[in-house]
């Protein structure tokens, strides 16, 4: 999932229309309609911060896949004491020689077990 089909998930999952979160935000309809199905780039990390207070989902979640729609990727590793760390670990020394399929094959695995625990992200 990208940065405009989770924030049209989110505006929908609140019975929200695109006027509604337009109007709450101070931009056009039409503007977030674009960013809704990818033919405008995520906007600026202010913008996404009035998004996702105007669709009611978690800021960072919502500000990372804006990252990600502009192309930065953020890893944040803790110790190395767990498995998950030592995973994101080794994800971090082999990224930069992933393809694009590869990395957006693992972006949609993120994203969609993150949807799946039913987390406060939606």
């Amino acid at each position: 999932m990208n940065f405009g089909a989770y924030l049209k998930a989110a505006r929908k999952k609140r019975g929200m229309r695109l006027s509604d979160v337009a109007g709450k935000v101070g931009l056009s309809g039409p503007y977030v309609s674009e960013l809704e199905r990818g033919a405008k780039p995520p906007p600026n990390d202010t913008r996404v911060k009035s998004l996702s207070n105007a669709v009611g989902c978690d800021y960072e979640f919502l500000k990372n896949l804006a990252d990600a729609g502009r192309g930065y990727v953020k890893i944040r590793i803790g110790g190395v004491d767990n498995e998950p760390d030592k995973a994101a670990l080794m994800l971090s020394k082999v990224w930069c020689s992933l393809n694009s399929g590869e990395i957006r094959e693992i972006f949609g695995i993120c994203v969609s077990k993150l949807m799946k625990e039913d987390s406060p992200t939606l």
